[in-house]
């Protein structure tokens, strides 16, 4: 089982992504993108629909997430080695529908049947990923999901307990 641990910032820019991605994405696990495609939602009102263009490389997705016309989309990365001894496999990077970054990472544990000692230590590990997050790239809302991609927008991190298997909700600096 996967806790999904997500921060939300308004720090859509290079410097953030770049320091996020250096920290915790294996370049060379993650770089052979096959056939992936990216599934774009353009930000702007006029646009209908939804944009499908080939994932390329790690610095093409990324390229992608930061290019104008903005658009929304979700992006996995295996994580580096260096973390899977905390249990953090799986990195996922959203671009939200209201032009900000959800920083994420999957915090893996805790099987069906665990003693309620071990789904308590799981959850703690995730808070603690949670609080790094939330404290190294200036993120407003802090969310752990169980195994779901981010909320698309501000609004739907704030309201994730309505439609998501929502483990812990923060809102920060309010």
């Amino acid at each position: 089982m996967a806790l999904d641990v997500y921060g939300l910032t308004r720090r859509r820019d290079a410097a953030t992504l770049n320091q996020f991605v250096d920290e915790y994405v294996d370049r060379v696990a993650s770089a052979n993108r096959g056939d992936e495609e990216l599934i774009l939602k353009p930000l702007d009102a006029q646009s209908a629909g939804w944009e499908r263009v080939p994932a390329r490389s790690n610095d093409h997705i990324l390229e992608v997430g930061l290019s104008y016309p903005r658009r929304a989309f979700v992006a996995y990365f295996t994580a580096l080695s260096k973390h899977h001894q905390t249990g953090i496999e799986r990195v996922i990077v959203g671009f939200t529908q209201d032009n900000q970054l959800a920083l994420g990472l999957s915090v893996y544990g805790g099987q069906s049947g665990d003693s309620k000692d071990d789904e308590d230590y799981h959850e703690l590990r995730a808070r603690m990923v949670l609080a790094r997050i939330v404290e190294t790239y200036d993120c407003h809302i802090g969310l752990i999901l169980l195994e779901s991609p981010p909320p698309a927008s501000e609004r739907e991190f704030r309201h994730a307990e309505a439609h998501l298997p929502v483990d812990f909700l923060a809102i920060y600096g309010e």
